[in-house]
């Protein structure tokens, strides 16, 4: 089987050439580890982590995975934190050749093999190499990330405008459990002729999911949800429900799960003498998250019908694609389509809202 040629980057690809023009010079300042392949690449830049075998390698800001059998030779000259499979815990440089690894701590050296290594980290935070006993959703203050985005609009001349498009993501990820949590409000206001500013969009959401795996790939899971969307009539729509979903592919780069499940909805309208409607629902969704270098592609995809009847339906699609820059630091196009197969007189079927925002990253 042919190897892979671990320096082919989809950089290029996702990014404009100023940025990439922009982030080659940082990957080079903070290269300071080397690593030879067995099929005679030669590359320099920084070790980030191991998994199951596999060391994570940052080439040129984009981290490339390399099992151990691939290595032929690797210098770390610059002290990191090693965690070795008998548990021993140090602080050290290591070089490797041929079989064997030389490992150098506190002037003192060992002989170990590339398998021996379970964990790497900084060499000042020993003590975030100390094996985490994961329980269900425990410990709960770790395996968090969170994203944040903003965009704001500004207009002026024969017309005005101005707005905003804001999100905030929290996850919390393991074997045994899963937590998401997001928010997001797009407020958009329009002056013509000099008159006042009147809103042509308003729209707030919230929602949160926790999921917990009984097998690899089957789990159960609780969800809810809270729109507010004065040009949909929607003072305020609950979504509250239960259910059990399959994920087919799980990896380092896609991630894809499809759920179904019941529950209810309760709906408050902005149009006066309107009742509030409780409707039982079912749920159908999905959703995808495929890494494409240094880009993220996001994908859910809802439909949301009544039992009761059946061609009353919603169907609900937001996509966007997250493209890191430098440092967690980057953008997102972001497309939501939403369709209602019944919605209240006066308001129309399809409503589609595009952003662009930039985006930072915390754990990931």
């Amino acid at each position: 089987m042919k190897k892979p040629n671990y320096r082919r980057s989809t950089l290029l690809a996702v990014l404009p050439l100023f940025a990439f023009a922009l982030a080659m010079p940082l990957a080079e300042a903070t290269a300071q580890h080397t690593v030879t392949l067995t099929n005679g690449d030669r590359l320099t830049g920084s070790f980030t982590g191991i998994d199951g075998g596999v060391w994570k390698f940052n080439y040129l800001g984009q981290v490339q995975d390399i099992p151990a059998a691939d290595i032929s030779e690797m210098t770390i000259d610059s002290p990191m934190g090693w965690r070795l499979a008998d548990g021993t815990i140090v602080a050290g440089t290591l070089s490797f050749s041929g079989s064997t690894a030389t490992l150098s701590s506190a002037g003192q050296t060992q002989r170990i093999a590339l398998a021996d290594v379970a964990a790497i980290g900084s060499a000042d935070n020993l003590e975030a190499l100390i094996p985490v006993e994961i329980g269900l959703f425990s410990p709960i203050t770790k395996f968090w990330s969170a994203l944040a985005s903003l965009g704001i609009t500004s207009k002026s001349g024969n017309s005005k405008d101005r707005g905003f498009a804001a999100t905030l993501e929290f996850e919390r990820k393991t074997e045994r459990d899963r937590l998401d949590f997001d928010f997001g409000a797009v407020k958009q206001e329009s002056s013509t002729g000099g008159g006042a500013f009147q809103t042509t969009v308003s729209r707030y959401t919230a929602g949160g999911r926790g999921e917990i795996f009984a097998s690899r790939d089957f789990f159960t899971f609780l969800q809810t949800r809270f729109e507010r969307d004065i040009f949909q009539d929607l003072s305020l729509r609950s979504s509250n429900n239960l259910g059990i979903g399959f994920r087919p592919i799980s990896n380092g780069e896609t991630d894809l799960r499809v759920s179904a499940s019941g529950g209810f909805q309760v709906e408050q309208f902005v149009t006066p003498g309107t009742p509030d409607a409780t409707d039982a629902i079912a749920v159908f969704d999905s959703e995808l998250r495929q890494a494409v270098g240094v880009a993220t592609l996001r994908w859910k995809a809802q439909l949301t019908t009544l039992p009761q009847e059946l061609d009353d339906y919603r169907f609900r699609s937001a996509a966007s694609l997250t493209i890191s820059i430098i440092e967690g630091l980057g953008f997102r196009v972001a497309v939501i389509t939403e369709y209602d197969n019944n919605p209240q007189p006066g308001i129309q079927k399809t409503d589609n809202l595009f952003s662009t925002t930039l985006t930072y990253t915390l754990g990931r």
